[in-house]
């Protein structure tokens, strides 16, 4: 619980205004901001995402395929997708995207080794990724990443990175070194419930602090 906690504390954070200029085309909706957290745990990791998807259009209806990563488990999805389908690879889901911002949140669990390679894409051009990771001694890069100024919370360091004008579909590819591995991991409940809080984490944050971007988008 304790690490859930700071997870929490550490998200809402990291809500701060993302810089940038408003979205573009209208009916062309797009991400203003997504956050990718990994807390590296012994045998798994609990990975949430959450993005703001920006429409400065009219309303529109767009269907939206999520890809999960093979082996995922414990998919959770918390907000934004009313009624997602399992396909293969990950979940499509119809949404409609009123003139402004949406906000979609979900988390998973994915069994480690001692090395893992993390591909995410994303089905709209992101203008920002954050990329935040917690787990000490685990060596972590992420390609085409710019790193950012660590925080530190009492005894506790999440590491970050940025990335820019990522378009539709281009892979994010984030490498894991060093993850502390014991055994092989056997899913337990307790793992996604926490996977489930570090995603209302998430979506804290991008409520909070960025409410002047989504202004700029709706103006």
């Amino acid at each position: 619980m304790r690490v859930a906690i700071l997870l929490f504390v550490c998200t809402g954070i990291l809500g701060i205004p993302a810089a940038g200029s408003p979205a573009g085309a209208a009916g062309s909706p797009e991400i203003g901001l997504l956050l990718l957290a990994i807390d590296v745990q012994r045998d798994h990791l609990r990975i949430s995402e959450g993005m703001r998807i920006s429409n400065p259009g009219p309303p529109v209806t767009r269907e939206v395929r999520i890809a999960l990563p093979p082996g995922a488990v414990y998919a959770t999805f918390h907000r934004g997708l009313p009624s997602p389908r399992e396909i293969a690879g990950g979940v499509v889901d119809s949404v409609r995207f009123q003139t402004g911002i949406t906000e979609v949140a979900y988390s998973y669990a994915l069994p480690a080794a001692r090395e893992l390679a993390l591909t995410r894409v994303f089905p709209f051009r992101a203008r920002r990724i954050e990329v935040v990771v917690r787990g000490p001694g685990v060596a972590v890069a992420v390609r085409g990443g710019r790193a950012l100024p660590a925080l530190r919370l009492g005894d506790q360091e999440l590491r970050r990175w940025e990335l820019r004008d990522v378009p539709a579909g281009s892979p994010v590819a984030v490498t894991l070194r060093g993850l502390p591995v014991a055994r092989t991991w056997i899913p337990l409940a307790v793992a996604g419930a926490l996977a489930a809080i570090l995603a209302a984490g998430l979506i804290l944050a991008l409520r909070r602090g960025l409410a002047s971007d989504g202004k700029n988008l709706t103006d």
